[in-house]
């Protein structure tokens, strides 16, 4: 049945060849120079004959700035539309003959602000100066042509000499499509790539609400109302909460991963990465392939990372290729200081279960330590999270999702984000020594280290419920790789606190059972308690039943320090 299916795609990938180049997303350089390609040209049609504003959000590296230069090349009268327009006679979209007409017909207006995150308001505003800069460069004959009047020129050559004050690049935008416009008798058509880079810098930096006003106003007035638009699109990781940058903007189609228009347009498809593998010769490895790179619910449609694929392809080697360093401090962030639930649910996520959460369709990055659907939201839009079928909706802004860590790569980007926090505080040594003690049943030396671990992180912790719970989390991450970890799993007559168990023969599973005390004096009765109750509940009914050799433990924690016990089996 793949195979049928690997070959029916193959069919419609007309441009797939075994050249990978992973250093340019310039979509006409790719065809041109015959490099690998999946043809997503389809998604053109969807903007024919609409005068609509779209969004869509996807995580990083999923396509979109591709996808983008695709819509440039496309629709761009250009001096080199010709050229350009005859790439598409072999791709999908050629197919729509009510498309065709379209082709390099319209003046476009492309920026990207992928390089406008910076530290502060003015370095941001530089920047952005350059960018406009650079699509008035595209036009600069419109300053002889005679179609500007006085004032005009003079908005133009500011922008052209990036001298422009702030209000003058407030207007760049809107003052571009209008000029193309007259001149062309043609609508300006607008895209925006990564718009939300500036704000999510601007949230890191502290300058939040200075970078909302200017983009509310660049956007709005470019945007909104604007009769030389034919119309715009917009990509980003991103929906900036609604009272932010888009309050005046009511026009516009937001697309983000609950949305079916462009599902299967930004990622692969189970039967493009099929074909791919067919074409390369790894098609025997596709349940590897899927568990590595699949797991994506876009739209309903199961979509892969095309980054990793493509770094695959490439490499002939499995392996994490995708890392979103733009969230990994917030992540970091969230270890650090996330409450005992969220630490809960992160170690049932690690473990490879799910939650059903409410995910919102907007971001406001000022709620995420404090509102757990700004959180999971981030995580879900960053790529961090798969969300699947809709558990109930719950008005326009948000539903709830069953979430889960869709596939083997991302689940190491979160044990690397977990160890560099370790390392972080100069705890990932010891950490790998007490993995060591533990699966090897050193009862004695895993108490020994556990002290010391307590002793030189209690600034940081102070000791409190949560942090031992965070320890725990923190403990199994050097193991996921040997082992399957479990917590708060029931087992026999009770629920074990966190269980390991051996992906390769010949190792020992491990069980923990853990307490806190109060007091100093209630150490030595809970430790005798969590022992019993190990052997009482019969939390090693599933190794026996197995077949596996287990080590237990009953521990003690107190303030910094704690007691380790074997059980006896």
């Amino acid at each position: 049945m793949e195979d049928a299916v690997a070959s029916s795609a193959y069919a419609a990938i007309v441009t797939m060849n075994r050249k990978v180049t992973l250093g340019t997303d310039e979509f006409s350089r790719l065809l041109s120079e015959g490099y690998a390609y999946i043809d997503k040209t389809e998604m053109i049609g969807s903007f024919i004959d609409t005068a609509d504003v779209y969004l869509i959000t996807r995580p990083r590296r999923f396509g979109k700035t591709m996808n983008m230069k695709m819509l440039r090349d496309f629709f761009s009268n250009a001096k080199d539309s010709e050229s350009k327009g005859r790439l598409f006679h072999k791709l999908k979209i050629w197919g729509n003959e009510a498309v065709r007409p379209h082709q390099g017909q319209y003046p476009v207006i492309f920026i990207t602000l992928k390089d406008a995150g910076k530290t502060n308001k003015e370095d941001m505003l530089d920047k952005i100066a350059v960018v406009m800069y650079e699509a008035y460069s595209n036009y600069d004959f419109l300053l002889t042509e005679g179609i500007l009047n006085a004032t005009e020129q003079e908005m133009f050559s500011a922008v052209f000499s990036m001298n422009a004050v702030q209000s003058q690049l407030e207007s760049s935008l809107k003052n571009l499509s209008k000029w193309l416009h007259r001149y062309y008798g043609k609508r300006a058509v607008v895209l925006i790539d990564e718009y939300d880079t500036p704000l999510i810098a601007a949230t890191n930096c502290g300058y939040y609400d200075e970078a909302v006003n200017f983009m509310r106003s660049f956007l709005t007035e470019a945007l909104k109302g604007n009769e030389s638009l034919q119309f715009a699109c917009l990509t980003g990781i991103l929906r900036i909460a609604k009272e932010s940058i888009f309050s005046e903007l009511n026009n516009v189609t937001v697309c983000d991963t609950f949305s079916e228009l462009f599902a299967s347009s930004f990622g692969f498809t189970d039967s493009e990465v099929c074909a791919a593998a067919k074409e390369f010769g790894v098609y025997e490895q596709m349940s590897e392939i899927r568990s590595w790179y699949n797991g994506y619910n876009f739209g309903g449609i199961q979509i892969y990372n095309p980054w990793s694929i493509m770094n695959f392809l490439k490499n002939r080697k499995l392996a994490p290729y995708w890392a979103n360093t733009s969230e990994n401090a917030l992540i970091g962030s969230l270890l650090k200081y996330s409450s005992r639930r969220t630490l809960d649910e992160l170690d049932t996520l690690m473990s490879g279960g799910s939650l059903t959460k409410y995910t919102s369709v907007f971001i406001t990055f000022k709620d995420v330590f404090k509102n757990p659907s700004s959180l999971y939201s981030l995580l879900a839009a960053s790529g961090y999270l798969k969300t699947s079928s809709s558990a109930s909706s719950l008005g326009r802004n948000g539903f709830y999702s069953v979430v889960s860590i869709p596939n083997h790569e991302i689940r190491g980007c979160f044990l690397d984000l977990i160890a560099q926090w370790l390392n972080d505080l100069d705890l990932g040594d010891l950490v790998r020594d007490i993995s060591v003690a533990m699966t090897s049943g050193q009862a004695d030396e895993l108490e020994a280290l556990l002290n010391k671990y307590l002793l030189v992180s209690g600034s940081f912790y102070d000791g409190n419920e949560s942090f031992y719970h965070g320890f725990m989390l923190a403990l199994t991450a050097f193991c996921y790789e040997g082992y399957a970890v479990r917590s708060n799993r029931e087992s026999g007559e009770g629920r074990f606190d966190i269980a390991l168990f051996p992906l390769k023969e010949g190792f020992h599973g491990v069980l923990m059972e853990y307490k806190y005390a109060s007091c100093a004096d209630g150490i030595e009765a809970l430790l005798d308690e969590s022992v019993k109750q190990v052997a009482g509940k019969k939390y090693l009914s599933e190794f026996d039943a197995l077949g596996v050799p287990v080590y237990a433990y009953g521990i003690v924690f107190h303030k910094k320090t704690c007691r380790v016990k074997s059980v006896s089996l």
